[in-house]
């Protein structure tokens, strides 16, 4: 525990910028990091980094900040959050998580000062759940994915779809001689919310599975591989 190096600078945006992290080592599985930051010309803000690590339950990270009434943004309030967590259950299944928000759309070029922060004007929020490695070629995955949109300006039908949910499946036959069997599906449902009249509602199901039957023939000096693939 203890302040770590302070860092010292100048922008044109921002003026004059001073921050002085504390580490917080609160135990050997989760520690704890405190950023006080002035802005010259916005004001003082403070942001943070939680950090952890269960015995059962996976990792994971979670991180914010908040500059009240931002001098520069009609006094507006800026803040951000962002948490991760990945979860090995067993050899067979993991799960991941993933929650980011910002306050507004001009947070990236004005604020940014954390590297976990995305750039993207689409914010992401997803749970996934993974299965593999219990039969050799196969794998799949079932996750529910939205957006936090940054551009208001946007129209509901410009905005990106949600993932309600989408599941993915792979499986390959794992003989590099002869016969081999190819088979991929991926099945969502898509929902848009249309709440402006831009557009008529824009949700459905699209299943998409595609087969392939080859033939490997391999020796040192030569190959051949004739395939046969099917689509719907």
């Amino acid at each position: 525990t203890g302040i770590l190096n302070p860092n010292f600078g100048y922008t044109n945006d921002g003026g004059l910028q001073l921050t002085v992290p504390v580490y917080l080592n609160l135990a050997p599985n989760y520690d704890a990091t405190l950023t006080p930051r002035i802005i010259g010309t916005r004001g003082a803000m403070l942001e943070g980094e939680f950090r952890y690590l269960t015995k059962n339950f996976g990792e994971g990270e979670l991180s914010g900040s908040y500059l009240p009434s931002d001098k520069k943004y009609n006094d507006q309030d800026r803040k951000s959050l962002q948490f991760k967590h990945d979860w090995t259950i067993n050899p067979y299944l993991t799960a991941n998580f993933e929650y980011n928000y910002l306050s507004d759309i001009d947070y990236i070029d004005d604020i940014k000062n954390n590297p976990n922060i995305s750039t993207d004007l689409n914010q992401r929020r997803l749970a996934q759940l993974n299965f593999a490695n219990a039969v050799p070629g196969l794998d799949a995955s079932l996750k529910v994915e939205t957006y936090q949109t940054l551009d208001k300006t946007l129209s509901d039908a410009k905005r990106p779809y949600a993932r309600l949910p989408q599941f993915l499946l792979n499986y390959t036959t794992q003989n590099p001689q002869g016969w081999q069997f190819e088979y991929h599906n991926d099945s969502a449902y898509f929902q848009k919310d249309i709440n402006d009249g831009s557009a008529l509602a824009e949700s459905g199901t699209r299943l998409y599975n595609s087969a392939a039957v080859r033939y490997n023939y391999r020796t040192p000096w030569a190959f051949a591989i004739p395939q046969d693939r099917k689509s719907t």
